[in-house]
């Protein structure tokens, strides 16, 4: 065993990579608000470029009405017949209370969000599956 000189350290040179939480295991999600709006999260808003977005169409699977996932297409121009985008920067939401009501999802007393996966891409359209998930919803968030 070699001894360094006194005063004298022996460095190892490394090379470090550090990681970015947005480029790897970032989610992206969206979730409905007591007031029945669909709002997205900051990393949602930023990975699908919604502030230049118009409208987005949600749908379900027809031929399973107990699925609660919905599916989503996110358009650059007002879709007839599609939410359009709402915001508030830095905050980007859809007017859904209806369609919520409608479908009997409990966002009043459930806290409701989906996480968003891509799913494909045709004709240069990306489509998302939003999964469905719940927590009981409690005065100050939820369990």
């Amino acid at each position: 065993m070699t001894q360094n000189p006194p005063g004298k350290i022996k460095a190892k040179i490394m090379a470090i990579t550090l990681f970015k939480s947005a480029d790897i295991g970032s989610t992206m999600r969206c979730a409905i608000h007591l007031n029945g709006r669909l709002t997205f999260s900051f990393l949602t808003i930023r990975k699908l470029d919604l502030f230049n977005k118009w409208s987005i169409e949600l749908g379900q699977d027809a031929s399973d009405l107990n699925n609660k996932n919905l599916y989503m297409w996110v358009y650059g121009f007002e879709k007839e017949g599609a939410f359009s985008i709402n915001g508030s920067h830095p905050y980007c939401y859809l007017n859904t209370r209806e369609l919520f009501e409608s479908l009997k999802y409990d966002y009043k007393n459930r806290y409701i969000f989906f996480t968003i996966v891509e799913i494909s891409t045709i004709d240069g359209q990306k489509s998302f599956q939003l999964l469905y998930r719940e927590r009981k919803r409690t005065r100050f968030g939820s369990d």
